[in-house]
C-alpha cells in the first residue's frame, strides 16, 4: 500500500461519520461507500486497489457495521507505525519502554511505546481497541503483560 495518511478523528466524530452514512439506521453500511466514509473521515490518497485491497482484507461482504469500521481505523491509521518502521526499530521501542525489563509489556508500557511512535498519540478509546485485538492475537487473558516479542508481530501482521 501506499503511503495512507489519516488525521485522527475522535471516536465520537468516527461514530458521527458513519451515522450518517447509515442511512437505513440499521447499524450496517454497504461497503461500496466505505471509500466515501474513509475520506469524510480524513484518510486521504486512498487508490481504488487499495481500497479494494482493505475490503478484502477485512473480509467485508457486503456491509460493515460500526466496531468494524473503528478496528479498521486503527488498523490503518493511528496504530501502525510510520511507514518504513522495520522489525528492529519496533523491537527498539518496545524494549525501551519495558520498564523493568522482563521482555513484557504492560499496558501502560505499550501506551508509552505506541505514543513514541504515533505521528499523533491516541485517544484512549483507539488505544483500547488495538490492545484488545494485540491480546486475541496472542492469546492472553486481560490484565496480562504482553511480550514484546508478540507485540512486534502484531504490528508488522496487521
Amino acid at each position: 500500500m501506499s503511503d495512507i495518511r489519516v488525521t485522527v478523528p475522535s471516536i465520537e466524530e468516527l461514530k458521527d461519520a458513519f451515522a450518517k452514512f447509515d442511512t437505513a439506521n440499521d447499524g450496517v453500511i454497504p461497503v461500496h461507500d466505505l471509500g466515501a466514509l474513509l475520506r469524510s473521515v480524513g484518510v486521504v490518497e486512498l487508490r481504488e486497489d487499495e481500497l479494494q485491497a482493505l475490503i478484502s482484507e477485512e473480509l467485508f461482504d457486503k456491509s460493515f457495521d460500526l466496531p468494524e469500521f473503528l478496528a479498521l481505523m486503527v488498523e490503518i491509521g493511528h496504530t501502525l507505525p510510520a511507514p518504513g518502521t522495520e522489525k528492529k526499530e519496533l523491537r527498539k521501542a518496545f524494549k525501551q519502554a519495558d520498564g523493568d525489563g522482563d521482555g513484557y509489556l504492560t499496558a501502560e508500557e505499550l501506551r508509552q511505546a505506541m505514543d513514541g511512535m504515533a505521528a499523533e498519540p491516541l485517544d484512549d478509546a483507539s488505544f483500547e481497541i488495538m490492545l484488545q485485538e494485540c491480546r486475541r492475537d496472542a492469546e492472553i487473558e486481560e490484565g496480562e503483560p504482553i511480550k514484546i516479542d508478540h507485540a512486534v508481530r502484531f504490528f508488522l501482521t496487521s
